[in-house]
């Protein structure tokens, strides 16, 4: 029983960093608006029943993030087209776009440290 959920979450593991790639490749490749362009995508989040998967994105620019996102949520139809195009799956994931913050918690935490 353990053993089979580990294979189930390498597979979904493996599933999420095949997204993440078609992503990233669709952005450098596919994507010709320059607000999106500035998008970095971090990590996919697939649920458990791959029906949504969240796409954690980040920019160089942080103070453009916000609508950034909400550029690429308008803009999800190129994604999923790309994902039935390279995804060798029977259903696509509903795709989310969401700030990462990852990045604005770690430097919260560092300069925390450094008071």
């Amino acid at each position: 029983m353990i053993q089979n959920n580990k294979i189930k979450e390498r597979r979904l593991e493996r599933l999420q960093n095949t997204i993440l790639d078609i992503f990233n490749h669709t952005l450098k490749y596919e994507i010709y608006n320059k607000e999106i362009k500035m998008a970095s995508f971090t990590y996919v989040k697939l649920s458990p029943d791959k029906i949504n998967a969240t796409i954690y994105v980040d920019t160089f620019k942080r103070d453009q993030i916000d609508r950034v996102v909400e550029t690429l949520n308008e803009s999800v139809s190129v994604f999923r087209r790309a994902l039935a195009e390279n995804l060798e799956s029977r259903k696509i994931p509903n795709i989310i776009f969401r700030k990462d913050e990852s990045i604005d918690r770690a430097l919260y935490i560092e300069n925390l440290l450094k008071k």
